[in-house]
């Protein structure tokens, strides 16, 4: 149960920081237009 819970908090957190990077890296394209 415990280990259910803590690969969908890891799955979470990857997608959480997965988004980050994208924005960040679109923001990067729109400082360099």
């Amino acid at each position: 149960m415990e280990n259910t819970i803590n690969r969908q908090e890891q799955e979470d957190l990857t997608d959480t920081l997965i988004a980050i990077s994208v924005i960040a890296r679109l923001l990067q394209k729109e400082e360099t237009k």
